[in-house]
């Protein structure tokens, strides 16, 4: 294992290729003051930054000092001017034969100087052929999926490196050509991969390049007709994903005051026709554009009716409700929620996903001022368990009536707990809400662990501090001979802390302290930890 390659991309930038527990990881490094500032790894690690950051770190320095010291020992500069022209392309030209980066770097670096009649061949075909030579192995297929990695491709990451690197240095036209050829491309090459290799390729590849069109189309940096007119064309081909084809689309956005709203709307039509879907995510990207369009024009109206003529998408629907209620149309408001429910018959009442819909009826009611309907829904969201919130909207209906919520503050905890033998903590949270010290006590004695001691020892404590003391001790004790390990020792330390807040807490644990030293003595990291109690 280790570092296989180390290249520095452009100043400061670096690549590195780590040679792993499973497989070849791609490091991507940008350094400043001897520091890595800016970084990526395509390991399975799950902290970030991973270990390899540290150890490119590490290696570019040892790296660039190794460099420094041999530019000390020879002036490759002062070799060269001793050298011609001609001797230095034949030089080069044949170490290209048999150095693909040294040919890759010459290629980025000086390919925007080629004179090719037809512009976009200039990036076409070296990004084409490039492309064409890559053979991903099954197992780096495998790995890369089974560890969520998506395999890198290192031709598209560097050019379209190199396209953000044109447009921020003011060569708009290099940036699009750039990234017209890796769209073109990518997509080309897709196209002759099996499934499986297609399938689990990274969604970078299939967006990155419209976010820089988009930046160009945004600074004005390119003419809109023509990029416009480009992106249509390449909508009327069978080429693209169902990501580009969206990407294609955001750029026309982004264009769309430049160009005339005409064009842009007419273009949004003819896509929504082509989805079978009304209901579907690409009917819904391709709307949301259209009312982001109106709302960036100060069209608010035609924003809203394209809301309102599309209720058969869910998330129009709820704004659309939304704005009735802001409107103080409650009625038709209602009735454009419960049509929705009866046409969704297949969720059930218990189904989360309705959750947003009982909530809007829920304000809806509140607004009104109908007590019976809030006491009904607010009880939906408390039926199966308790939620503070609503359990109060569902307690508030019953403020004139303090006996009747006593009997239904009961009839809750039954529900609550069931048949279920086991400690329930809906039933220990409403009598925690409703400040029932001594049935909440008797609760978590009944079902004593150190976690229910711990969550709901503040409901009782300050009223019977020595009971609360006694059962914290009891759950600790029975914890402590049951586990071993630092992670117990430290929930018991956290106990023990809590205990120290009830009065006679102290003395209390320093007995349970001392206790422990004898009995467990040759536990020591549990000394260690319970030390700093």
């Amino acid at each position: 294992m280790g570092f296989i390659e180390l290249k520095e991309t452009a100043p400061n930038k670096w690549r590195c290729k780590y040679e792993g527990n499973y497989g070849v990881y791609t490091i991507q490094v940008t350094m400043s003051g001897g520091r890595a500032v800016d970084y990526s790894c395509s390991c399975p690690s799950d902290y970030y930054p991973c270990k390899h950051i540290a150890m490119a770190e590490e290696a570019i320095n040892e790296r660039m000092k190794k460099e420094a010291k041999s530019s000390k020992e020879i002036d490759i500069r002062a070799l060269l001017k001793n050298v011609s022209q001609e001797e230095l392309v034949e030089f080069v030209c044949n170490q290209t034969q048999c150095n693909s980066n040294l040919q890759k770097d010459i290629l980025l670096t000086f390919a925007s100087r080629m004179t090719q009649t037809t512009d976009a061949n200039r990036y076409m075909d070296i990004i084409g052929q490039a492309l064409d030579k890559i053979d991903f192995d099954e197992d780096d297929i495998y790995y890369d999926n089974y560890y969520s990695n998506a395999p890198r491709l290192e031709v598209l990451d560097d050019w379209l490196y190199k396209a953000q690197e044109y447009l921020h240095s003011g060569q708009s036209r290099e940036a699009l050509l750039v990234c017209k050829a890796c769209m073109e491309q990518f997509s080309l090459w897709l196209k002759r991969q099996l499934s499986d290799t297609a399938g689990c390729m990274d969604g970078y590849y299939e967006t990155r390049p419209f976010e820089i069109l988009g930046q160009l189309a945004e600074r004005r940096a390119v003419d809109a007709k023509e990029l416009f007119d480009y992106c249509r064309k390449e909508l009327t081909k069978s080429l693209y994903t169902s990501n580009m084809r969206n990407g294609f689309l955001d750029v026309m956005l982004a264009l769309a005051s430049q160009v005339g709203s005409e064009a842009f709307l007419k273009e949004q039509e003819q896509e929504l026709r082509k989805i079978a879907d009304p209901t579907s995510w690409d009917a819904k990207r391709i709307l949301d554009r259209t009312i982001r369009y109106y709302q960036d024009n100060n069209q608010a109206g035609k924003a809203w009716d394209t809301i309102k003529q599309n209720l058969q998408i869910e998330s129009y629907r709820k704004e659309w409700v939304q704005h009735l209620m802001e409107e103080k149309e409650y009625s038709e408001a209602k009735r454009l929620i419960e049509e929705f429910l009866l046409s969704h018959a297949d969720r059930r009442n218990n189904d989360r996903r309705n959750n947003d819909w009982y909530e809007l009826k829920l304000r809806i009611a509140q607004m009104e001022g109908d007590i019976a309907s809030v006491r009904a829904l607010s009880f939906w969201f408390i039926r199966e368990r308790y939620v503070p919130e609503y359990f109060r909207v569902y307690k508030s209906t019953f403020c004139s009536k303090p006996e009747e919520w006593e009997t239904e503050m009961e009839e809750l905890i039954k529900r609550y707990q069931g048949n279920s033998p086991w400690f329930v903590a809906s039933v220990a949270d409403v009598l925690y809400e409703e400040k029932k010290a001594p049935q909440l006590m008797h609760y978590v004695a009944h079902h004593l662990t150190t976690e229910s001691i711990g969550q709901y020892y503040t409901g009782f404590s300050s009223l019977y501090p020595d009971k609360a003391l006694e059962l914290f001790r009891v759950a600790i004790d029975k914890y402590a001979a049951a586990n071993t390990g630092r992670n117990y020792y430290k929930t018991i330390a956290s106990q023990m802390k809590k205990m120290r807040k009830i009065e006679g807490g102290n003395a209390v644990v320093d007995g349970m302290l001392a206790q422990y030293r004898q009995v467990y003595k040759y536990r020591r990291a549990m000394m260690e930890i319970l030390g700093k109690v």
